[in-house]
């Protein structure tokens, strides 16, 4: 305990570069904060001294030094190694229901069938109050918690859902599954939970987007299954019928990375039954949102920044969550309002919501971007790429707030606020309505520019076809 103490009070100014030292914020991260003070005290541990074991603790006790002969074994053999990490949570089970029983003795390819039909019922019920199957058994936030953590030890980066599920053996894409599958169930009866007392909660913009992610995670688990089966299985036609009954509003999410989905399911969580859910603390993600829209901010402000979209994003879905942030009632709110109102909490599911709106205008002004440069000098772009950034300037300021001032982080954020261009600070007089119209105008030039590409290419095509066939 003292010599974790003195690692964690080393982490700061000169001492972090001296002397041997524990970052605090790793240490607080969930699940791996304990590898990281583990592996401290290895780094710490003396080797054996035989036979001079006895005078070595004395002269520490005689000089007050703390001996660190501790005889740790190695990180590998404890439970905080990556592979014990990795491990499949726990599932905490009084009872198991005709489905589970017939899946712990099937094949992976049946496994993945039962698994994709009974993510695919769970998922159509989340679609109205009134569809809201009761959960067969009272589901648990910490088991919700504890499956989500398991799904962040595996360490993927930026992948869309369906290209996470075809990585590794079959058995371990039937493990990813599975954790998926209990997480859109776990999902579901806590919505029933939540709905029964407050249904309003359910049209809550957090609670509809972590409920269309749960349903996105259901499309491509069913899809995934039945790429997994072989003709004439006997599961396809209830997956087939299953997907053809899925709303078009999932479709839109396929394209997501797997991070995104879990933030939202998240955030999902949280709002519904006001327990937490997230790994980090509502200000902890506030300052992670704010420095990633500034980054994103700053990407758009000449193409020669812009990297290539990193994923194909959908149009439609873009235009669903900005149809649903101006319905907020914050739309008359002027932008400097909202960094003194609110809690912590609020001010972060208000704060994703516009870096995920952010991320897919950026994807989708790059792809445009790329083809034809000029676009980045139309004034609708310029209104739209300035509006995000006086969002990112709010966030910023939002983060600021809750952190006490004294706190490096919070001094970090005054740092960057004071280098933002002054384009994004002068914007704080506008409205949240009068912003999201400036991103919308942006948004559906960049639509534009992209269907004008498309179309000047299938012209092309259709013009050398028919060049080739006069020639031939």
């Amino acid at each position: 305990a003292t010599a974790l103490g003195e690692g964690l009070s080393n982490d700061k100014g000169v001492r972090r570069v001296l002397m041997k030292s524990i970052n605090v914020d790793a240490a607080n991260g969930e699940g791996t904060g304990a590898a990281v003070l583990y592996n401290y005290l290895l780094s710490r541990q003396q080797k054996p001294a035989g036979m001079l074991e006895g005078v070595r603790r004395r002269l520490c006790d005689v000089l007050g030094i703390v001996n660190c002969g501790w005889g740790l074994p190695g990180l590998e053999t404890t439970p905080f190694s990556i592979e014990h990490l990795k491990a499949p949570p726990p599932l905490r089970k009084q009872c198991f229901s005709p489905t589970e029983l017939a899946n712990a003795c099937a094949n992976d390819n049946d496994k993945m069938a039962v698994l994709g039909a009974a993510t695919a019922t769970a998922a159509q019920n989340l679609r109205s109050v009134d569809t809201l199957a009761p959960p067969a058994r009272e589901e648990s936030v910490e088991e919700a918690r504890t499956i989500l953590r398991w799904l962040r030890n595996l360490q993927f980066s930026e992948p869309t859902l369906e290209e996470w599920l075809n990585q590794g053996t079959p058995a371990e894409q039937v493990g990813k599954a599975e954790a998926l599958a209990r997480l859109v169930e776990v999902y579901s009866g806590l919505a029933h939970q939540s709905a029964a007392g407050r249904p309003e909660l359910l049209r809550d913009l957090s609670v509809e987007e972590a409920g269309d992610a749960a349903g996105a995670i259901a499309m491509a688990l069913a899809r995934h299954s039945l790429s997994m089966l072989p003709p004439g299985h006997a599961a396809v036609p209830q997956l087939e019928t299953a997907l053809d009954a899925m709303p078009e509003r999932w479709e839109m999410r396929e394209h997501q990375s797997v991070k995104r989905l879990l933030s939202v399911i998240e955030t999902g969580i949280e709002r519904m039954t006001g327990l937490a859910a997230h790994a980090q603390s509502p200000v902890e993600r506030l300052v992670e949102i704010s420095e990633r829209i500034r980054d994103t901010a700053r990407r758009m402000r000449s193409v020669d920044s812009l990297e290539p979209p990193a994923r194909e994003e959908s149009i439609e879905l873009a235009r669903e969550i900005l149809r649903k942030l101006k319905n907020l009632k914050l739309g008359d709110t002027p932008v400097e309002e909202l960094m003194t109102v609110g809690k912590p909490e609020d001010k972060a599911a208000f704060a994703q919501a516009i870096d995920e709106m952010a991320e897919m205008y950026r994807n989708l002004l790059s792809e445009a971007a790329h083809a034809n440069p000029a676009i980045m000098n139309d004034p609708r772009i310029k209104e739209a790429n300035d509006a995000v950034g006086t969002f990112s300037h709010a966030i910023a300021l939002m983060a600021a707030k809750e952190i006490p001032s004294s706190v490096a982080a919070a001094q970090k954020i005054s740092a960057d606020v004071t280098q933002m261009p002054e384009d994004w600070k002068g914007l704080h007089h506008r409205t949240v309505d009068r912003l999201m119209k400036s991103m919308e105008g942006g948004l559906e030039q960049a639509v534009s520019e992209l269907m004008a590409q498309q179309q000047e290419q299938d012209e092309n095509i259709a013009q050398e076809v028919v060049d080739t066939a006069l020639h031939s």
